[in-house]
C-alpha cells in the first residue's frame, strides 16, 4: 500500500504546535505588555463590555480591541490564567508556519524553519503580546498588495484590503501605514497601476475602511469622540518622547534586528546585494521604512521593529532556496556561526550565575536586582545545561552548512537551542524581574485583599490581584488592603501598617480591624 506524502503546511503547523504549546502557562505573565493585555481581556469576560476595552475597570484607549476578543474567546475556552492568556499567539505561530510552507511552493518551507529558529520570532509565539498578530496582518497586506498590484485581480485587492484592516483593528496605523507607503512606492516604480481597474482599487479600499475603521466609528457613536483624541495624543507622544523611560541609541532597532534574529539576519546580510530584484526590493524597502521610522520615534521598545521580521526571514529564505543547488558562500554562514558562539557563550555565563549567584552580587550595581536575586535563590535547570552544547553544535554546524541539507540541520539545532533556552532560562529571569510582586499579589488575593502598588508602577495586581469592577457583589474585606513598595525608592508606609519583606520590596498589610 502507498501513503501520500504529508504535505508540508501540515507538517510546519505540527510543528507550531510541537514547539509553542508545552509549558506554555509554566511562568507567570511578564509585566508590563503581557500582564496589561491579559488584565484588559480578562476585564471584557467579568464586565461583558466587549466594546470598550479597560484596565483597572477605566477606559483603555491605547490599542484597539481585536487582540482583547481573541484572548477573552480563549479564557471563555479555557479559562482565566497565563496558558489561556498566551494560546492566541500559539495559533499565530502555526498559521504563520503553515501558510509560509503552503503559500510560497519551495522556499515556503525553509522560510518557516528559518521563522521559527531564529530568536525573537521563536520567543513572540509563546507571549502574550499584541504584535504577532498586528505583524502576520501587515505583512499579509503587503504580499497580496504586491500580488494585487502585479496581476490586477480583484480577489488580490480585496485580501489585501481586509488584512490591512484586521490590522488596524488589531493595534492600530502604524503598520498599515507602513506598508501602504511601501506599496505605493512600489506601484509608482513599476507603473502597476495600468495593470488594475478602479473597480479593484475601491474594493480593496472599501474592505479596508469597513473591517478597520469599524471598531472606531462604533465606539465614537456610544462613548463620543474622546477616544480618537486620546488614542491619537497617545500616538504622538510615543512619536516625539521616551514613554515610560524606553530609550535607546539611534541604531538600535538595527541592532534588535541582527540579534533578534540570528541565524537568519546572517543570511539577510547576503540577500542585501540582490535588493535591486523586483522579488526582493519591495521587501527590502519595508525593512528600511520599519527601521527608519522607528529610529525616528523616541520611544524604543525591542518589539516595535519587529514587523520587519517577516521580510528579513523571507529575503533570507529567498536567497539560500536559490543556492540549494550550490555552495552556501561562506560570509553570512561566518556571521550566523559567530551570533550562535556569542549566544552559546551567554548560556555559559547563565549557567556559572545559576550555579553560584552570589559570586556575581558584587558586581550588580541594582539594588533592587541584587535583593530579588536572594530572593529568587536561582537554580540551574537542565534545558539550560543542554542548550549550551545545542548553541555551540548550531554554531559549528553554521559554519559548516555549505550545502542546503546540513543548513536544514543547523537550523533544527537553532530552534531547538531557543526552545531549551527558554525552558532553562525565562524562569529565573521572571523570579529575578517580578517573582516578589507576584508573590505578594496572589498572597493578598488569597486573604482576600485588594493590592496596589505605591512607588512603582505595575498591572500585576490588577491580574494577579484579580481586581473586580465597582459595586461586584462579593467585595474584598472593607477597609483593607495590600501595598507594595520598592524599596530603592522613596516610600511612606501607612502607620499600623506590618510590612514583610520580598526581596527588593515591601508588602504592607494594612487591616481596617486594626
Amino acid at each position: 500500500m502507498k501513503f501520500r506524502a504529508v504535505p508540508q503546511w501540515i507538517l510546519a503547523a505540527v510543528w507550531a504546535l510541537v514547539l509553542w504549546l508545552p509549558g506554555l502557562g509554566a511562568v507567570p505573565l511578564f509585566d508590563w505588555d503581557e500582564i496589561n493585555f491579559a488584565e484588559v481581556s480578562r476585564e471584557m469576560v467579568i464586565s461583558g463590555q466587549y466594546l470598550q476595552p479597560t484596565i483597572n475597570f477605566q477606559p483603555f484607549w491605547e490599542k484597539p480591541p481585536l487582540f482583547f476578543w481573541l484572548q477573552a474567546l480563549s479564557y471563555h475556552l479555557w479559562g482565566i490564567n497565563e496558558c489561556a492568556a498566551r494560546l492566541p499567539n500559539v495559533f499565530c505561530g502555526l498559521v504563520t508556519l503553515g501558510w509560509m510552507a503552503r503559500a510560497i511552493p519551495g522556499p515556503g518551507s525553509l522560510w518557516a524553519m528559518l521563522y521559527a529558529g531564529s530568536l525573537l520570532p521563536h520567543l513572540y509565539f509563546r507571549s502574550g503580546i499584541i504584535d504577532p498578530w498586528y505583524n502576520l496582518f501587515g505583512f499579509w497586506m503587503l504580499w497580496y498588495g504586491l500580488k494585487a498590484l502585479d496581476a490586477g485581480h480583484i480577489r488580490h485587492f480585496i485580501v489585501a484590503g481586509l488584512c490591512g484592516g484586521l490590522a488596524l483593528a488589531t493595534k492600530g496605523p502604524a503598520v498599515p501605514g507602513l506598508v501602504s507607503i511601501t506599496l505605493g512606492i512600489y506601484s509608482l516604480r513599476y507603473r502597476c497601476w495600468r495593470k488594475s481597474y478602479p473597480v479593484a482599487w475601491i474594493a480593496g479600499i472599501s474592505i479596508f475602511c469597513a473591517v478597520g475603521l469599524i471598531w472606531y466609528i462604533l465606539y465614537g457613536l456610544k462613548y463620543g469622540p474622546q477616544l480618537l483624541q486620546d488614542f491619537l495624543s497617545y500616538q504622538i507622544r510615543l512619536l516625539s518622547t521616551s514613554d515610560a523611560g524606553h530609550t535607546g541609541f539611534p541604531g538600535f532597532h538595527g541592532a534588535v534586528l541582527f540579534v533578534g534574529l540570528m541565524p537568519a539576519s546572517a543570511f539577510f546580510l547576503g540577500a542585501i546585494p540582490q535588493g535591486l530584484r523586483r522579488d526582493y526590493w519591495p521587501h527590502l524597502l519595508l525593512v528600511i521604512l520599519v527601521v527608519g521610522a522607528f529610529s525616528i520615534v523616541k520611544t524604543k521598545i525591542v518589539h516595535y521593529s519587529s514587523l520587519a521580521y517577516f521580510p528579513i526571514t523571507w529575503m533570507a529564505a529567498l536567497w539560500l532556496w536559490e543556492r540549494r543547488n550550490a555552495r552556501i558562500p561562506a560570509g553570512p554562514r561566518i556571521v550566523a556561526a559567530f551570533q550562535w558562539l556569542f549566544l552559546a557563550l551567554g548560556l555559559a555565563v547563565s549557567i556559572l550565575f545559576l550555579l553560584k549567584p552570589q559570586n556575581f552580587l558584587p558586581h550588580i550595581q541594582d539594588e533592587l536586582v541584587r535583593a530579588n536575586i536572594l530572593h529568587a535563590s536561582p537554580a540551574l535547570r537542565w534545558p539550560a545545561v543542554v542548550a549550551l552544547f545545542t548553541a555551540s553544535a548550531a554554531s559549528f554546524s553554521l559554519l559548516g552548512a555549505h550545502s542546503f541539507k546540513r543548513l536544514q540541520r543547523a537550523l533544527i539545532l537553532t530552534t531547538l537551542t531557543i526552545t531549551l533556552a527558554i525552558y532553562g532560562v525565562v524562569p529565573t529571569v521572571e523570579r529575578i524581574s517580578q517573582g516578589p510582586v507576584i508573590d505578594a499579589c496572589l498572597k493578598a488575593k488569597h486573604h482576600g485583599l485588594p493590592v496596589y502598588t505605591s512607588n512603582f508602577k505595575s498591572y500585576a495586581p490588577y491580574f494577579y490581584g484579580a481586581v473586580m469592577p465597582p459595586g461586584w457583589p462579593h467585595p474584598p474585606q472593607s477597609g483593607s488592603y495590600a501595598l507594595i513598595f520598592r524599596r530603592d525608592k522613596p516610600f511612606h508606609i501607612p502607620s499600623d501598617c506590618p510590612c514583610d519583606t520580598l526581596g527588593g520590596y515591601l508588602v504592607c498589610l494594612k487591616l481596617f480591624n486594626n
